[in-house]
């Protein structure tokens, strides 16, 4: 089961929730291409995703 990317940040409420498409050359998470999503409001939310 996969996970959701939220729309909106669960630690701030913003609905700033920036999504990337991450290369295996910049993170440490594997050989596959990952997702990172990261509110831009507070900066506290980072989440990776498969």
């Amino acid at each position: 089961m996969q996970r959701q990317i939220p729309s909106q940040c669960p630690e701030c409420s913003g609905i700033s929730v920036e999504v990337a498409s991450v290369p295996p050359s910049q993170h440490d998470r594997g050989a596959d291409w990952m997702t990172r999503a990261t509110c831009t409001e507070c900066g506290e939310y980072v989440t990776w995703f498969e």
